[in-house]
């Protein structure tokens, strides 16, 4: 965490807050990483955040604005599935939001994750009202979306996702709204280009998302070369946006990458301090606790502290010994990426995909493969079109795979763009 003197304070660049405004969903998805039998608390939850619990996570809030100097705060709606909370409440939470912590940030950001399944015109009228950036969840093709993505009778969501998506971009294109984006689990059964392609084709979605599947070391279901697979499956859709769309689409996990690579070019590994970049997530009943994303790791998760925005501070949630195991091994290399050439890059993955009970975050990504195909192959496709080869950090491991057969074409701007 940065702190510029003694008496200033602390610096934090942007604090992610996940508003679970709704903990249950209609939809009943097979891969659901929070409704499961290992988190029975979450059915104990409220299943809609009252206004008093809004009004009191705006506090929490506005006091953490005070006690720390915080450049940008995003205010994420999620649930369940957070359109089934009445327009009329969200509206009521993001004038409290805008009236009482706009001062106090120099960037306020709103958003939503949504399955899509039913956006009903006022809650559109709020979207439109306060700028909240919406975000899709589809697996793309109905034969994809529908073999996991059914609703609580068994019904398939994919057209009534995508009548929602069509009356979002609509509105977009005559620049009511802000243009939508949509996020995709990857699966070893699909094939991600079409995918991409219906996502860009088809339903005119132009930022999007692909996300390796929630899993912990001990419920981790892929071989060495399934996981691979989706690596490959990246390198396809790398190359498709990089010959047809680049410029006119955003894929964030390739821009997040190309920023990667132009700070390991320059500096060798240095990973960005954890600290100064937070993901926090408050519960309906204001319970306040760490990203989704962790939740795979069952019985860590359940090992931080419990914190309400009611009775405790954000300086107790953020001194918990959790976060300051999680800032320790996101600033340290797992031993078993000291010699990948891929280091400067990567940093070890993500540190969800890291944890394993007996050595903690001291581990390679479960994931690993799959990051060292897209690497390499990126990586030397950047390198054909023009840009300063020496991105790796040597040494070159022997077990980096070799690139997959790629256009080759001037890739400088690509760079550029994305830093």
């Amino acid at each position: 965490m940065n702190v510029e003197t003694a008496h200033s304070k602390r610096k934090i660049d942007s604090l992610f807050v996940t508003m679970k405004i709704a903990e249950r969903c209609n939809l009943n998805c097979s891969y659901c990483y929070y409704f499961t039998d290992a988190y029975p608390e979450v059915y104990a939850r409220p299943p809609l955040m009252s206004l008093d619990v809004a009004e009191s996570t705006i506090t929490y809030l506005e006091r953490a604005c005070d006690d720390y100097e915080i450049d940008e705060l995003v205010i994420a709606f999620h649930g369940g599935e957070p359109t089934l909370l009445k327009a009329s409440v969200l509206r009521k939470i993001c004038e409290g939001i805008v009236s009482r912590l706009t001062p106090k940030v120099n960037a306020l950001v709103f958003a939503v994750q949504t399955n899509g399944v039913h956006m009903t015109k006022d809650w559109i009228d709020v979207v439109r009202d306060f700028g909240i950036h919406v975000s899709v969840s589809l697996d793309g093709l109905p034969e994809y979306n529908d073999k996991y993505r059914l609703d609580h009778r068994g019904r398939g969501s994919y057209q009534r996702i995508r009548s929602t998506i069509e009356k979002l971009n609509e509105l977009s294109q005559v620049g009511t709204i802000r243009p939508i984006s949509a996020i995709a689990v990857l699966n070893e059964e699909f094939d991600h280009l079409k995918i991409y392609r219906h996502f860009v084709e088809d339903l005119d979605i132009r930022s999007m998302s692909f996300l390796f599947p929630d899993h912990s070391s001990e419920s981790f279901p892929y071989t060495d070369d399934m996981v691979r697979a989706f690596g490959v499956a990246f390198c396809k859709v790398f190359d498709a946006w990089l010959i047809r769309d680049q410029g006119a689409v955003q894929v964030k996990q390739f821009y997040d990458l190309f920023r990667s690579i132009s700070q390991a070019s320059k500096a060798g590994y240095s990973a960005q301090k954890f600290l100064d970049s937070l993901t926090m997530v408050i519960h309906s009943d204001g319970e306040v606790g760490l990203s989704d994303s962790f939740m795979s790791a069952v019985e860590w998760y359940k090992e931080q502290r419990l914190y309400k925005v009611q009775t405790s501070t954000f300086a107790e949630w953020l001194d918990q010994p959790m976060l300051q195991e999680m800032s320790a091994a996101y600033h340290k290399l797992p031993d078993a990426c000291v010699g990948c050439a891929y280091r400067g890059i990567c940093g070890g993955g993500m540190l969800e995909h890291r944890f394993q009970p007996s050595t903690r975050f001291d581990n390679k990504s479960l994931y690993c493969s799959a990051l060292k195909t897209i690497y390499a192959h990126v990586e030397q496709t950047l390198v054909d079109g023009g840009y300063p080869a020496a991105i790796s950090a040597p040494p070159m491991s022997d077990d980096v795979p070799a690139p997959i057969t790629r256009p080759k074409f001037i890739a400088m701007k690509v760079i550029s763009d994305a830093i």
